[in-house]
């Protein structure tokens, strides 16, 4: 039996966290006339409350693209899960009935609370509340649904035809993609939802697909507890943990994910070591999102608190959709807005917690002795730290592109160096590469058109998407260095990033000593599989700190 679960927890009205989504509630998808006063919804809100009096929005950021006029326009995200969102909402009353979607075999017209939270936290647009609005008020939103009514208790809430044509309308359509919802394995298996959409992810990468991390950190079967889920768990989206201890949001909420997720060889089906599932963190708790109650569906005035990765991954999310509507006010090249740039430039970004660690330490590298270095890249529990998009912004560019990330494309056994320049020493260099695993849904194109997808479901033959089966092609196994240039000319690796089994690097690194440094990305081989004959793209993103400073 799949146990598919949302990732979101009410600390008011309801909490879903563990709940099967069976019981998501059912409204009609009629909208209903909207209340006529923002003064209603903030007291269904609790709005009085002293902590809900701040603002996630300024707390991760946002308001650094806000005051430069971006909140999203020209770009557009999907959220995908098990229901859509509630039109009758007033929040929602300006959406149109052809931005919900339902796939093939789905249940129509199959609205929910929770959907109705996820998507007011990437882009809820209030007329006149700044503090009832989502991350990208202004991005195009879509909400779209696979949930199919199972024929009994065993049965998943979704056909594997309703769940690939629902992602499949938007890999390559949408430039963001949020999913809070998926399931924990007691046992280590090769987690075939996961490469299902990681290979959505590998055919489509102008969309970058971002996903909540899973609420196990206190689910009672310690075979399951502080896992990261599946889905999340894949290798080519980003999976966000939620950080707690509101409104200072220094710590990780109790119920957040925090441990490695086994690496399952797919060539071999043999374990072969850990890795880091979370890949950044945001906030996750008191969260006042649009809700629905079945119990009166026509009031449609309500907000609840909602904690858990489920409004973390949303806010990730609508953050990724400034950093594209930035890129492209301001003339950004294409590659400035593909997944893997994008990975980066968040990660790097990102604030390092109290009690982060990557497990660095000194040790030889390559001949070399005394090297800083990590086979782990990310902290288990925060990943690359805490969402911060004032960072990112500069870290990106502001009204041009920045210097400090590219996407270089190698061959394996080939390498790229990016000079750094002189670098003073107390200085920290933080760097980080991202890249993607190769799969593919055999027999399925990833996104066919129309005309093509009728044909595979109607041709009498059994469809690729009724028993769908992965190609898993190959990982390529990069490296991220740091390496200090002698007078010779010779560059000295001082730290290195060079994880085994997983598709991001990442250093934090303080210069013990001042000199003309560089990072050097390396691919030194494959961590399953053949290397892809044209080379494998990776993107890179560093900053440099200087002492008692910030980027």
């Amino acid at each position: 039996m799949i146990d598919s679960r949302l990732f979101l927890r009410s600390a008011v009205a309801c909490c879903l966290a563990g709940v099967p989504l069976l019981q998501a509630g059912m409204m009609p998808a009629t909208p209903v006339p909207p209340a006529p006063a923002w003064q209603e919804y903030l007291e269904a809100a609790g709005r009085s409350d002293s902590r809900q009096r701040y603002s996630v929005n300024e707390r991760i950021g946002a308001d650094a693209f806000y005051k430069k006029g971006i909140h999203g326009e020209g770009t557009s995200v999907a959220n995908i899960e098990p229901g859509t969102l509630w039109r009758g909402h007033a929040i929602f009353s300006r959406i149109p009935a052809d931005r919900l979607h339902y796939g093939v075999q789905a249940t129509a017209d199959y609205s929910d609370l929770h959907a109705t939270g996820v998507c007011g936290a990437i882009a809820a647009d209030p007329a006149d509340n700044p503090r009832a609005m989502g991350i990208a008020p202004k991005a195009t939103l879509y909400s779209a649904s696979f949930f199919k009514q199972p024929q009994n208790a065993s049965a998943p809430p979704f056909t594997h035809t309703s769940l690939l044509t629902t992602y499949r309308r938007f890999f390559g359509k949408a430039d963001v993609i949020n999913t809070s919802w998926g399931t924990v394995w007691p046992t280590p298996t090769i987690e075939f939802y996961s490469y299902l959409l990681d290979s959505f992810c590998r055919a489509h990468p102008e969309t970058l697909f971002v996903a909540a991390a899973g609420n196990t950190g206190t689910l009672p079967n310690p075979a399951q507890r502080g896992k990261v889920s599946t889905i999340a768990s894949g290798f080519n989206n980003i999976a966000v943990g939620a950080q707690g201890n509101a409104p200072a949001y220094d710590d990780l909420c109790p119920s957040s994910c925090r441990l490695p997720v086994d690496f399952i060889n797919p060539h071999t089906n043999k374990l072969e070591g850990k890795r880091a599932g979370v890949d950044i963190t945001a906030p996750g708790e008191m969260i006042v999102v649009p809700t629905i109650n079945p119990k009166d569906p026509k009031r449609n005035d309500l907000f609840f608190k909602a904690s858990g990765t489920s409004v973390a991954a949303p806010v990730v999310a609508g953050g990724a959709c400034l950093l594209i509507a930035s890129a492209r006010k301001n003339g950004f090249p294409a590659s400035a807005t593909d997944a893997r740039v994008l990975k980066a430039v968040l990660l790097n970004a990102a604030d390092k917690p109290k009690g982060w660690d990557n497990g660095a330490k000194n040790a030889a590298y390559k001949g070399h002795d005394h090297v800083w270095l990590t086979t782990q890249g990310l902290d288990y529990r925060f990943g690359a730290g805490f969402l911060n998009l004032a960072r990112a912004m500069k870290q990106y560019g502001e009204s041009a592109p920045s210097n400090r990330w590219g996407m270089p494309t190698l061959k394996q056994g080939q390498s790229k160096t990016i000079p750094l320049g002189r670098i003073a020493s107390g200085s920290t260099v933080t760097a980080t590469l991202a890249w993607f695993q190769d799969c593919s849904i055999k027999g399925f194109s990833q996104a066919p058109d129309d005309a093509a997808l009728a044909r595979l479901l109607n041709d009498g033959k059994p469809s690729p998407l009724d028993k769908p089966s992965i190609d898993y092609k190959g990982m390529a196994d990069f490296n991220l260095e740091l390496c200090r240039i002698a007078p010779s000319g010779k560059s000295v690796p001082v730290a290195a990033s060079a994880t085994p089994n997983n598709t991001v690097e990442h250093l934090d690194f303080r210069i013990p000593e001042e000199g003309e440094y560089c990072l050097k990305i390396t691919f030194d081989g494959m961590t399953y599989g053949t290397p892809p004959p044209q080379g494998e793209p990776c993107a890179a993103a560093w900053c440099i700190t200087p002492p008692s400073s910030s980027l």
